[in-house]
């Protein structure tokens, strides 16, 4: 639980208590479930200051054990008879316990837990929390008596650690990105087909198409297109091997490969995605042609066009149109972007 408090909270003893009474019997009880109440305020020789840390309907109940809940903040723990005066006002002891937050956690204004804080017998390191003025930023921090101090997140159970940027679209580390990129679409195959899409991308300037084949015994071709658009909007310059393979252009697709094969094949593409300019990137793809060590994979690479100047790539498709198989399960299209 959380200290509380109640302006104005004024009531009585319905029974007398003696100093050792732990349970303080009141005609109405606090508002707040843990808190400081004084009894007896305006007599100096019978006033007291006492700490509950649970309530029922019609008492407040103090902790046990040695520096228990009564004789709080320099008070002595007395007896007090029935009708006593009790009011909540804010006491100095109040204001230190929400000065150190040396309770178990902190709730929110519902009362359910918001953060849980564990004891370390003999600890010397800690956070630190310092708020900023304007234009800069709220700092977290490991400080202590130790040199050199880590700063541990722990998950729970298969749960990720997810540090999500702001507009800027990136993490920083000491002000450079650590990753530049962010996953923005992914379609994985669960049976097998002839098509590999990905749709409703949001608006990025600069995509990376990671992509995955798996040949299911059969021939397979990866002819990519943007948007559905399956006119003559498309050129491209090939390389195999680091041989230069021709062009194509006012073609229908952009071929990514260097022919089709009854292969496993992974790619990577990178393209510049600005709505009012035309879609230029380059692309790799390596192709397994045979299992085993025995055969080296093929490389080609493909510089590639798109000549839509209206919109920005917001659909991904991957067909195999001149393959004689399938992709298998499990052939992949990832799309990263970044602004």
């Amino acid at each position: 639980m959380a200290i509380g408090h109640q302006s104005f909270y004024q009531t009585a003893l319905t029974s007398g208590i003696t100093s050792g009474d732990l349970v303080i019997p009141l005609d109405t009880v606090p508002t707040p479930s843990e808190g400081f109440l004084v009894i007896e305020s305006t007599v100096e020789a019978k006033r007291e200051i006492i700490y509950y840390t649970s309530k029922d309907a019609t008492t407040v109940t103090c902790p046990s054990g040695a520096g228990n809940g009564r004789g709080y903040d320099g008070t002595t723990a007395v007896s007090h008879l029935q009708g006593a005066t009790v009011i909540m006002a804010p006491v100095g002891v109040m204001f230190e316990k929400f000065g150190t937050v040396s309770l178990g956690g902190i709730n929110d204004t519902n009362g359910n837990e918001l953060l849980k804080v564990t004891a370390t017998g003999s600890a010397v390191n800690e956070l630190t929390l310092a708020n900023a003025a304007t234009g800069n930023a709220p700092v977290l921090s490991a400080t202590g008596g130790d040199t050199n101090i880590d700063i541990e997140l722990t998950a729970k159970g298969a749960g990720d650690i997810n540090l999500k940027p702001g507009t800027a679209n990136f993490v920083q580390k000491n002000g450079y990105p650590i990753d530049w990129w962010e996953e923005i679409g992914r379609t994985t195959l669960s049976g097998a087909g002839d098509t590999l899409s990905v749709a409703s991308l949001p608006a990025r300037k600069y995509l990376k198409i990671i992509f995955s084949t798996l040949s299911t015994g059969g021939t397979t071709s990866l002819d990519l297109t943007f948007n559905a658009d399956t006119g003559n909007n498309y050129s491209r310059r090939s390389f195999v091997n680091i041989v230069a393979g021709g062009t194509a252009t006012s073609a229908a697709n952009l071929r990514l490969d260097g022919g089709a094969a009854a292969s496993n094949k992974y790619g990577v593409l990178e393209i510049l995605n600005i709505s009012a300019q035309e879609k230029i990137g380059v692309a790799n793809v390596l192709d397994a042609i045979a299992t085993g060590a025995g055969t080296a994979p093929s490389e080609s690479r493909q510089d590639c066009k798109w000549a839509n100047t209206s919109a920005q790539i917001s659909t991904v498709t991957i067909s195999n149109l001149n393959g004689t198989g399938d992709f298998a399960i499990g052939s992949e299209v990832v799309v990263l972007g970044h602004n």
